[in-house]
């Protein structure tokens, strides 16, 4: 017994001992990784699949920040010297932060030939089963940093899907600006949380304008006029109103995947159309900032949203900002 407490005295100390020394060396580590994260200019770290890569500064991609943000990151895999398969992601932004669509290129290298698949987000819902957990910008250090989650899907093959989650940061070039300010509509009360995604304006020849909005979460508000809007203050409608109204849809499943023509894909969705009632407000009129911007309409509208039953499903506070 003296023996094996002998023994004792003389490992306890020297566990003690080792104990401090791990401990410090923890410290050091978790100090590095923290200098580490701050040096930072560029990095992509993501899995697919259950799959993990992580590459940092080494020549990732570029966002750059002109009408909206466009960016996009590659990270490819090598099996010694050989690449065996590419990942190419494209993403657009708003000013806003909302995502217009997010889109993964997969190329696998073979001896026989190169296999190029791409998965992506509903051209009007892209957050169907896409999240974007974060989107922000940096002023000081000119970062933007993204991280993401979810589901993109194949463009060709309505079976096929591809589970993904990551991390991306990047240094943002800025363009030449040209073309509009920043024109979005977003909820400043309501249930919904509204943050438009797509936009665009169009006429019918005979002096009627649409403009017409649709958020990353699949509702097109769409604001319906017999002349243009610059001749309005204050516009009134009800669920009666054909003309000179807001209309509401909501995007239906199953969400369509198209690289190429919007409109084709908004006709081809199927919209559940709610009733609405509600008024319309300018509250500003000025020339945008950037050149070529042109003439820009700032605007409330307070819309009521029913359902085929006159019950009410949500009253929305919108602030909206057109060209003209």
């Amino acid at each position: 017994m003296d023996i094996l407490r002998k023994k004792l005295n003389l490992i306890i100390p020297f566990l003690l001992i080792f104990s401090l020394i791990s401990c410090s060396k923890d410290e050091e580590i978790l100090q590095n990784e923290i200098v580490n994260e701050e040096n930072i200019d560029e990095l992509i770290e993501f899995t697919i699949d259950g799959i993990t890569y992580k590459s940092v500064n080494n020549d990732l991609g570029f966002m750059i920040l002109m009408t909206d943000y466009q960016g996009t990151a590659r990270h490819t895999v090598n099996q010694g010297q050989t690449p065996t398969i590419n990942y190419n992601f494209n993403y657009k932004f708003t000013q806003g932060g909302a995502l217009l669509f997010f889109e993964l290129e997969e190329t696998i290298y073979t001896e026989s030939q190169n296999i190029l698949k791409k998965f992506k987000t509903p051209t009007y819902k892209p957050l169907n089963a896409f999240q974007i957990n974060k989107f922000e910008y940096d002023e000081t250090t000119n970062k933007v940093t993204i991280e993401f989650s979810g589901t993109l899907n194949s463009n060709t093959n309505s079976l096929e899907s591809r589970q993904i989650e990551g991390k991306i940061i990047q240094n943002l070039g800025v363009g030449q600006p040209w073309g509009r300010d920043y024109c979005y509509l977003k909820s400043n009360g309501g249930t919904l949380d509204v943050l438009s995604s797509y936009y665009q304006v169009w006429g019918n020849g005979s002096g009627n304008q649409n403009i017409n909005y649709v958020t990353g979460d699949g509702y097109n508000i769409s604001i319906q006029l017999d002349q243009p809007l610059i001749n309005y203050n204050n516009l009134t409608f009800n669920e009666n109103s054909t003309i000179n109204r807001v209309l509401f849809k909501k995007a239906l499943s199953p969400y369509l995947i198209n690289d190429a023509d919007l409109g084709s894909v908004y006709s081809q969705q199927v919209w559940e159309e709610y009733k609405t009632s509600g008024n319309l407000i300018v509250t500003d009129v000025y020339i945008g900032n950037k050149p070529g911007g042109g003439l820009h309409i700032k605007g409330l509208i307070n819309l009521t949203v029913l359902d085929d039953n006159n019950n009410v499903l949500d009253i929305l506070e919108l602030e909206f900002v057109t060209i003209n």
